[in-house]
């Protein structure tokens, strides 16, 4: 037998495994990670809907003011607050979109934190590696769907789209 398959065939040295330590303050890190993930999304949930109520306002106003007109039948004016409601309109729906992609976001988030507590209660004997890997999936996952929302939301301007 040559050297290489002597070789191919030695099984190759377990990694130490990391201590304890190491592995909880990887869990803390993670669960900091998904924590602020949540923040900043409700912080982001609130200034859209104040800009939604915002709208909704214009739009109501809007709304009177066409009827006071339609009664003077003021053509002019009449056309310019109808663009004005299609401008909240509008506004109406980017923040739609935008709660639609806070519900994706929370969704996921929410996933990652149940696939750790399962993984907690699930009852299996893992080792400190296996967390990390576990902890290191969970934060790819998370990065990944920060990063597809990112590119969404940075998407052509002017289109409707709900995800």
């Amino acid at each position: 037998m040559n050297s290489l398959s002597t070789q191919a065939a030695a099984p190759s040295p377990a990694a130490p495994e990391p201590p304890l330590r190491e592995v909880i303050e990887e869990f803390g890190r993670i669960l900091d990670v998904l924590r602020e993930q949540l923040e900043d999304s409700m912080a982001e949930a609130g200034r859209e809907c104040a800009a939604l109520g915002a709208s909704f306002a214009r739009l109501a106003s809007a709304n009177g003011e066409i009827e006071r007109i339609a009664e003077r039948e003021r053509r002019s004016e009449l056309l310019g607050h109808c663009r004005d409601i299609r401008g909240s309109v509008e506004a109406v729906v980017v923040g739609l979109q935008y709660q639609d992609r806070l519900a994706q976001r929370l969704g996921h988030i929410r996933g990652g934190l149940d696939r750790l507590q399962n993984s907690l209660r699930d009852g299996q004997d893992r080792s400190g590696a296996e967390w990390l890997r576990l902890l290191g999936e969970v934060e790819e996952a998370q990065h990944r769907e920060q990063a597809r929302l990112a590119c969404a939301q940075a998407g052509p301007r002017g289109s409707i789209e709900l995800f």
